[in-house]
C-alpha cells in the first residue's frame, strides 16, 4: 500500500521501536476495508489498532494501549510500516480471489509448486523444515551458528579488529539476521528457540572486538529486547522463568546493556516486562542483591531503591513495611525526591519544605543539587507567602548560583522595601555568581550612566550589542563612537573568517542614530585601506555598502 508522509507523525525514538515491532512479527493479521487499517500488535499485552487512511495519508489513528491516550505509539507505527510493505495483503476485496484459488488447488499441485518455491527460496525451504519436523534440529543451530560466526568474519579486518564503518554494517546484518529468524520460530512455535538465537547473536556481538564508537551493540540490545517482549507472549511460564534467570545471570555484566535492561524490566508503566507477582517478587530480589553490592550515593543506589519502592506497592505490601524501607533509606536522593513529590501533592508544603532543608545539608558537595533543591524551595516559599524565608533562599540562591536571567533578582526586588533596595542591588552587583547579569540589573534600574560606562570600558562588541538600543537613545554619540573605534581597530587584526561578522555589525551600527554616515564612512575607508581583501570587499557589496 502506497502511503505518505506518516513517519513524521512519530518522535525518532518511537518510529524506530515501531519498526522493530513490526520486524519482529508483532504485527498479527493486518487488514484493510478500504478506509481503515486495523490490526493486533503483540507487545506486553495484545493491543488493538486502528488507522483511518484518506487519500494514501494517515487521517486518524488509535491504539488500546496507555501510551496513545497521549501520544502516537510504536504499535500504531508498526502497523504503518506493516501497511507499508509490499506483502501487505491490500483491499480485501483483492484478496478473495487469490483465497479461493489456493483453496481449490489440488494437494499434489500445491505441492509441487511449494517445492519449487522452496528449492528457488532459502528461507521457504528453511520454514517447510521446521514446520515439518516440529522442533529446530541440531543440524540447523549449527548452520545459524555458522551464519552468525560467517558475518562476524566477514567484517573483521586481518588484526582481528572490526573497524567503525564495518561495525555499523556487522551491526545491521546481525538485526537483519533476527528480523528473518525469530518470526520465523515463532510463526513454529518455538520461543524457547527465538530467545536463544538472540543470546546468540549478543554473545558473538559483545565478544567481538571492534570500534562501537556508533554505539552499535546497544543498539542491538535494545533490538533484543523488543524481540523478548513478543517472545514472553507466547511462552509457557516456566520458560518465561528460564528467561528471567538469564536476565538475572546477565544483569549489570555488560556495561553497555545496563540502561537497556533496566527499561526493559523496570521500565515505565506499560512497558516493562514481567509484570506478574511471582515475577515482581524475583525482582525485588534481584534489586536486593543490586543495592547490597552499590555505594550509598551511587546511581545504581538511587535507581534500585525507587524500582523497589514502586515494585512494593504493586505488590500492595503492607504500608508500614513500605514507610519503614523508604525511612531507612532516607539519604539516598531519590527516597527523598519521592518524599518531596508525595507532599506536594498531598498539600503537606511543611513536609516537603523539611525533606528540601535536610537534603540541602545531605548534599552539601553537589552545587548543581543544592541548586535544584533551592530552586523547589523559592516555588513552595513563594505559593505559601513565607516572604522572609523566600528572601534568605533567594539571596543563597543567588549567591550560591551562577544566574544567566533576572528572574530571582526581579523576585527579590518585588518582595524587598523600596527604601531598601539600593542597598542590597549593591550586594548583589558585588557577587561574582551575577557577574553575567551586572548590566542587565543596571539596565532594568534605569542606571543607564553607569551601564553605559560598564558596557564601553573594556567591554566588547558582543556585550555592547545587548543593550545598543537602550543606550543609543539617551547616549548616541558614545555609542557610535564606541562602535567606530571597535570596528577599525577589530579590522587591523582580522582574517577572512571574520570579514562576515564585521560588515554586519557595520550595517548595525548604520541603524543607530546618527550612524549611517559614520557606517558609509568606515566602508569607504576599508575600501581603500584594504584593496587586496576581496572577500571583504564582497561582503560589503552584500549589505549594500
Amino acid at each position: 500500500m502506497k502511503l505518505y508522509d506518516w513517519q513524521t507523525r512519530f518522535a525518532p525514538r518511537i518510529l524506530r521501536r515501531g519498526e522493530d515491532y513490526y520486524a519482529s512479527g508483532a504485527v498479527d493479521s493486518p487488514r484493510w476495508d478500504g478506509t481503515t487499517i486495523s490490526a493486533t500488535v503483540h507487545g506486553t499485552e495484545n493491543y488493538t489498532v486502528e488507522i483511518d487512511i484518506d487519500g494514501g495519508r494517515v487521517d486518524d489513528m488509535y491504539c488500546s494501549c496507555p501510551y496513545a491516550e497521549e501520544d502516537n505509539c510504536k504499535h500504531m507505527a508498526a502497523v504503518l510500516f506493516a501497511a507499508s510493505a509490499d506483502s501487505f495483503p491490500g483491499d480485501a476485496r483483492e484478496r478473495v480471489p487469490l483465497k479461493d484459488a489456493v483453496e481449490a488447488l489440488p494437494e499434489r499441485d500445491a505441492k509441487e509448486l511449494l517445492l519449487k518455491f522452496a528449492r528457488k527460496y532459502a528461507d521457504i525451504a528453511e520454514q517447510i523444515t521446521l514446520k515439518s519436523a516440529g522442533h529446530v534440529t541440531d543440524a540447523q543451530i549449527q548452520a545459524w551458528e555458522k551464519q552468525i560466526a560467517a558475518l562476524t568474519k566477514k567484517y573483521t579486518s586481518r588484526d582481528g579488529y572490526i573497524e567503525y564503518r564495518e561495525a555499523r554494517s556487522y551491526v545491521r546484518d546481525l538485526k537483519a539476521l533476527l528480523r528473518e529468524k525469530v518470526p520465523l520460530l515463532l510463526e513454529c512455535g518455538m520461543p524457547w528457540e527465538a530467545f536463544e538465537l538472540t543470546c546468540r547473536v549478543l554473545s558473538e556481538a559483545t565478544d567481538a572486538d571492534m570500534d562501537d564508537s556508533d554505539g552499535g551493540v546497544g543498539s542491538l540490545y535494545y533490538t533484543c529486547t523488543e524481540h523478548w517482549h513478543n517472545i514472553l507472549s507466547r511462552m509457557s511460564r516456566e520458560e518465561q522463568h528460564k528467561v528471567f534467570d538469564w536476565l538475572q545471570a546477565n544483569y549489570r555484566r555488560h556495561a553497555v546493556a545496563n540502561d537497556i535492561f533496566d527499561e526493559f524490566l523496570f521500565g515505565a508503566s506499560g512497558e516493562a516486562a514481567f509484570t506478574e507477582p511471582e515475577f515482581l517478587r524475583r525482582k525485588l530480589e534481584l534489586l536486593d542483591a543490586q543495592i547490597a553490592k552499590a555505594s550509598a550515593d551511587s546511581f545504581v543506589m538511587e535507581n534500585c531503591v525507587s524500582w523497589r519502592l514502586d515494585i512494593m506497592k504493586q505488590l500492595s505490601m503492607d504500608a508500614g513495611e513500605i514507610e519503614r524501607y523508604t525511612w531507612d533509606h532516607y539519604r539516598v536522593r531519590s527516597v527523598r525526591k519521592r518524599l518531596v513529590q508525595e507532599a506536594v501533592e498531598e498539600n503537606r508544603p511543611g513536609d516537603a519544605i523539611k525533606i528540601l532543608l535536610d537534603s540541602k545539608k545531605i548534599d552539601a558537595k553537589s552545587g548543581g543539587l543544592v541548586n535544584e533543591y533551592s530552586e523547589k524551595l523559592i516555588e513552595l516559599y513563594r505559593k505559601l507567602n513565607r516572604t522572609e524565608e523566600l528572601r534568605a533562599e533567594l539571596m543563597s540562591q543567588l549567591g550560591d548560583t551562577q544566574q544567566r536571567d533576572l528572574r530571582y533578582v526581579e523576585l527579590l526586588k518585588e518582595i524587598t522595601p523600596p527604601e531598601e533596595w539600593p542597598e542590597l542591588r549593591e550586594r548583589l552587583l558585588s557577587m561574582n555568581t551575577l557577574s553575567w547579569v551586572w548590566g542587565r540589573i543596571l539596565e532594568m534600574d534605569g542606571l543607564y550612566e553607569r551601564l553605559l560606562r560598564y558596557a564601553t570600558t573594556g567591554k566588547s562588541m558582543e556585550f555592547v550589542d545587548r543593550f545598543a538600543d537602550t543606550l543609543s537613545k539617551k547616549y548616541p554619540d558614545e555609542i557610535r563612537e564606541f562602535y567606530v573605534g571597535s570596528l577599525r581597530e577589530a579590522m587591523k587584526s582580522a582574517t577572512q573568517k571574520n570579514y562576515h561578522e564585521l560588515v554586519k555589525r557595520l550595517k548595525r551600527m548604520g541603524r543607530l542614530p546618527g550612524g549611517a554616515d559614520a557606517a558609509k564612512d568606515i566602508a569607504q575607508e576599508w575600501r581603500a585601506t584594504y584593496p587586496r581583501r576581496r572577500s571583504l570587499l564582497q561582503e560589503l557589496k552584500n549589505q549594500g555598502f
